[in-house]
Formats: structure tokens, sequence, C-alpha cells
């Protein structure tokens, strides 16, 4: 019998040295890709069998294949991809958003707005110059039109960013559940 138990002890540890060697392989393979962190063989030695008052020992066993990281490191290398994913995307909108307030481009709101306050500066200047008031008029309702379309285009921007955010939701969901499996 105890030859038998000789040879379960060498096939655990042959089987254990051979997890060992595929994961080095594996390692030195991977060595140069980007992200890739080192993977360790943590063993574990068997429960031992009590025979006529002794311990006879079973072997050896993989008991896990861990990932050499910094946990700490890892979140915050997460965290910082996010905010910086966010920060793109945000001025991506702003940027979108800047080009409606445009002071420079004559049919966006503020450059009308200054239009509008010259020509009341000067319809009020002189009250009894119809043509005076006339362009007064023309520039309040060359506003109002110009404030109505910035909201139309805001709103339409805002309508396309939460369709664009609706449609993110089944494959960040998807993402999610794989997570939970990989959990598991």
């Amino acid at each position: 019998m105890p030859s038998i138990t000789s040879l379960l002890i060498g096939r655990s540890g042959l089987r254990t040295a051979n997890t060992g060697i595929k994961t080095t392989s594996h390692n030195v393979t991977n060595a140069m890709t980007p992200g890739y962190t080192r993977r360790s063989v943590v063993q574990e030695a068997g429960a031992p069998i009590n025979q006529l008052g002794a311990s006879i020992g079973t072997g050896v066993a993989t008991s896990n294949i861990v990932r050499a990281t910094d946990r700490l490191l890892t979140e915050r290398r997460i965290a910082g991809a996010g905010s910086s994913a966010r920060a793109e995307k945000e001025a991506a909108v702003l940027g979108q958003t800047e080009r409606f307030f445009d002071e420079t481009n004559v049919d966006r709101s503020p450059r009308k707005m200054q239009i509008f306050f010259d020509s009341l500066a000067a319809a009020s200047a002189d009250i009894s110059d119809e043509s005076l008031r006339r362009s007064f008029v023309n520039s309040a309702e060359n506003l109002a039109d110009s404030v109505t379309n910035t909201a139309e285009e805001l709103l339409a921007q805002q309508t396309a960013i939460v369709s664009e955010l609706r449609a993110l939701v089944p494959e960040i969901n998807n993402r999610l559940e794989e997570i939970g499996v990989l959990n598991a």
C-alpha cells in the first residue's frame, strides 16, 4: 500500500509542477502584452492520512492561480480611465454647445443681442425717428427668432445625447452580466 501512496503523491506533485510550467509559459508568452499581469500558482499540501498513529502525506495540489496585481493601483487606473473618458465626452458636448453661443457669428444669439441693444440705444437717443424704431423692432424680432432657434438646437442636441446614452445601456448591462459571471 505504501508504494501506491508514494505513486499518488508523485502524481500530485507532477500535476502541480505541470500547472506551474503552463503558468510560467503563459507569463513568458504574454510578457509584452500591454496590461498583462503575471500569474502565480498557489500550492497547497493535501490533507494527511492518519494510519496506525502515523501521518502520511497525500502530496500537493494547485489551490489557485492568482494575478500579481496591486488592488489599489488597479482601482485607481480604472477610476482614472473612467474620469478621462468622462472628461473627453464632456469636452465634446461642450464644444458642440459652444457653437450656439459664438459671439462672432452674426446668425447666433449673442451677436443678435448686441445688435438689439445697439438699436435700442439708437432708438432711445431719438425716439421721434421712425426708421430707428423700425430697426429696433426688427432687431427684437431677429433676437427672438435666434433665441428660439438656439433653444430648438439645444433640445435636439439633448435628445441626441439621451438617445446615445439609451443605446449604450444594453451594452453596459451585458458587460455587467459578464463581470458577474466572472466574479461567480
